[in-house]
C-alpha cells in the first residue's frame, strides 16, 4: 500500500460552470508537485465536472454517468453551442414555452413584480428558480462607516419618520445638535445595535441621511403629500381581454389635487419607480377612477448629488368613465406583456430599455460593456439572471438579437409608449429646495 496526498478545491462556479481560478497557495503546491515528480503540471490535476449535466461526464473510455437526466441535459448542452443564434447570444429559451396556466386571474403584485425585473420574474414566476445571492462574511470589527446598503435602509427608515414629523425642522440639529426626539430614538437605536459608528462619526452619517431626507420631504410638503390619510384602494377588476385582476393599491391619498399612489423613496431614482408607480395608478383607477387619477413620485437623484427627481403622472382621460376605459386598456396590454415574459424570457430590462426610448441617455452605456474592468452593479449585462437567460451579450448583439421572437427596441416601445400614452408623466423638480433651522 502506498500514501497518496489528495487536495480539492472548487475550480467550476455553481451556477455557470465557468472555471474558477485556483488560489495562489495552490498553484504554487502544484508547480512544486509537478517539478519534483518530473511531469506536467496538468497530469497532477484531475478536473471533476461539477453539475451532472456537464458533457464530460458522458465522454467515452472515461468513467461515466448513468443519469438519464444528466444525459439529457449534456446533449441541451452541445445544441445550444450548434444551434442557429447560438453565437454570440446563447439564449436559454430558444423556443417560447407553452402559455403558463392562470386560470384568468392575475395577481397585482405578480404584475408589479415582473416588470420591475421581467428577466427574473421569468425565473421566479415561471420556473419557481432564486438565483443564490452573492453573501459576505459578518463584520464583528468596531464600525467606521456604512456600506451602500446599509445607508439606503437608514435613510429609508429616516424617511418614514420624518413623514410623521410635525415639522421637518426636527430634520436639522439645532444649536446644541440635537435632532427632534424621534430622530434621536432612531440614531440611539442603530447606535447600540451596532450598525451606526459611535460617537461624532456616527452623528455626521445621521447628519448627512437628514439632509438627504429633508430635501425629499420638503418636495412631499410642496405637493401636499408628506403628512396624508393613507387609503388603500381594493382591486378587482376585468381587463379587456377577460383576465381578472385582483390586489390592493396602498399608500394612496383620495383627496387634493394629486388623488392616487403617493410613493416617496429613500432609494436612487431608477426607471422602474416610475414603471411600479403607474401600474400602481392604473390599477387603482380601473377599480375606482374617481378616487384615483394621478401618482406622485419623489426619489433621490440617480447619482451623486443630483437633486431629487419628481415626478407626477396622470391618467390621459377627462371622465371617470373614459379613466377606466384607458386604465383597462392599458392593464390588458401589461398583462399580454407579462403572459409573453412567462413563456421565453424578454429583452427588456430597467434602465436599458428605458434608454431605447428615452433619448436623454445612450442604451448602451446602461447596458455596459461585459469585458470592463468596472463595477458590475452599474452594468445590467452582468446581472446574473440576464446572463442566465441570455449569456454574456454585449450590446450590438443584444440589439440585433431575435431572442425567441422578441427584440430589444420593439419590447421596450411596447411597454413604455403605451404607458406614457395613458399615463403623462411630468418632471416637477425645476427649482430647488429651501432647508428650515431650528433656534
Amino acid at each position: 500500500a502506498r500514501d497518496h496526498l489528495v487536495v480539492t478545491c472548487t475550480s467550476r462556479d455553481i451556477r455557470t460552470n465557468e472555471e474558477v481560478p485556483r488560489a495562489a497557495m495552490l498553484e504554487e503546491l502544484v508547480a512544486v508537485v509537478a517539478t519534483t515528480a518530473g511531469v506536467d503540471p496538468a497530469a497532477v490535476v484531475v478536473d471533476h465536472p461539477r453539475q451532472g449535466f456537464d458533457p464530460r461526464n458522458f465522454r467515452p473510455g472515461d468513467p461515466f454517468s448513468f443519469d438519464p437526466l444528466g444525459a439529457s441535459g449534456a446533449r441541451s448542452v452541445l445544441r445550444r453551442g450548434t444551434e442557429p443564434g447560438g453565437g454570440a447570444i446563447r439564449p436559454l429559451v430558444a423556443a417560447p414555452l407553452p402559455p403558463a396556466p392562470d386560470g384568468g386571474v392575475v395577481l397585482l403584485d405578480d404584475l408589479i413584480g415582473f416588470f420591475a425585473h421581467p428577466v427574473r420574474a421569468f425565473f421566479g414566476q415561471r420556473l419557481d428558480v432564486t438565483l443564490p445571492k452573492e453573501t459576505e462574511a459578518g463584520d464583528d470589527q468596531l464600525p467606521t462607516g456604512l456600506d451602500g446598503l446599509q445607508l439606503s435602509g437608514l435613510g429609508a427608515e429616516l424617511l418614514v419618520v420624518g413623514r410623521r414629523l410635525d415639522d421637518l425642522a426636527g430634520l436639522t440639529p439645532d444649536r446644541h445638535g440635537r435632532y427632534a426626539r424621534e430622530i434621536e430614538d432612531l440614531f440611539r437605536l442603530h447606535e447600540a445595535s451596532g450598525i451606526l459608528p459611535p460617537g461624532p462619526v456616527g452623528r455626521g452619517l445621521l447628519g448627512e441621511l437628514a439632509a438627504d431626507v429633508t430635501r425629499l420631504l420638503e418636495w412631499g410638503d410642496r405637493l401636499g403629500v408628506r403628512r396624508i390619510e393613507e387609503v388603500v384602494h381594493p382591486v378587482d377588476v376585468l381587463l379587456d381581454d377577460g383576465t381578472r385582476l385582483l390586489g390592493q393599491v396602498g399608500g394612496c391619498v383620495a383627496t387634493g389635487d394629486h388623488p392616487g399612489p403617493v410613493r416617496l423613496r429613500y432609494a436612487r431614482h431608477r426607471p422602474n419607480h416610475e414603471l411600479r408607480a403607474t401600474i400602481a395608478l392604473l390599477a387603482a383607477a380601473a377599480a375606482e377612477p374617481a378616487s384615483a387619477s394621478a401618482f406622485v413620485l419623489v426619489t433621490r437623484g440617480d447619482s451623486g448629488s443630483k437633486p431629487p427627481v419628481v415626478k407626477r403622472g396622470i391618467v390621459a382621460a377627462g371622465t371617470d368613465d373614459d379613466r377606466r376605459r384607458v386604465a383597462r386598456g392599458a392593464l390588458t396590454d401589461l398583462v399580454a406583456q407579462r403572459r409573453d415574459g412567462l413563456r421565453a424570457p424578454l429583452p427588456l430590462f430597467d434602465r436599458t430599455s428605458k434608454a431605447v426610448i428615452d433619448g436623454r441617455s445612450t442604451p448602451d452605456r446602461q447596458w455596459g460593456d461585459p469585458d470592463d474592468a468596472g463595477p458590475a452593479f452599474a452594468k445590467e449585462a452582468l446581472d446574473a439572471h440576464h446572463r442566465m437567460a441570455f449569456g454574456t451579450v454585449t450590446y450590438p448583439d443584444l440589439v440585433a438579437a431575435d431572442l425567441a421572437g422578441h427584440r430589444l427596441e420593439h419590447e421596450a416601445r411596447r411597454l413604455w409608449l403605451g404607458l406614457q400614452a395613458a399615463v403623462p408623466t411630468e418632471d416637477l423638480a425645476g427649482s430647488g429646495s429651501t432647508r428650515r433651522k431650528r433656534g
